[in-house]
């Protein structure tokens, strides 16, 4: 459950931290995320999503933001129980090279 995942990330949504066709390393994750992370999220209608964590609301679930301003909204895409979170990212594989992703 918390091994390490490679992902494909697919749009710009959070260019310009992570772009079309990088690669992230995350690991599993389960509970609260802290504000700021970027996390691989299980979403109930739109699937698996890449998205940073804007912070948790009263009831303990969690709003989440593209890092581009023509990503998808926060309000669109809902405030997410902590389940839905499946890992965090640490690693961005890019033609660049390797880099951490705070």
């Amino acid at each position: 459950m918390f091994g390490w995942l490679i992902v494909r990330v697919i749009g710009e949504s959070m260019a310009p931290t992570l772009r079309d066709g990088d690669y992230v390393l995350a690991r599993g994750h389960c509970g609260p995320a802290p504000p700021g992370a970027i996390a691989i999220i299980l979403h109930p209608k739109f699937g698996r999503i890449v998205k940073r964590i804007q912070g948790i609301d009263g009831a303990g679930r969690h709003n989440v933001v593209g890092d581009n301003p023509a990503s998808t909204t926060s309000e669109t895409i809902g405030a997410l129980d902590c389940t839905a979170i499946r890992a965090l990212v640490h690693w961005r594989v890019s033609p660049h090279g390797l880099q951490r992703v705070s």
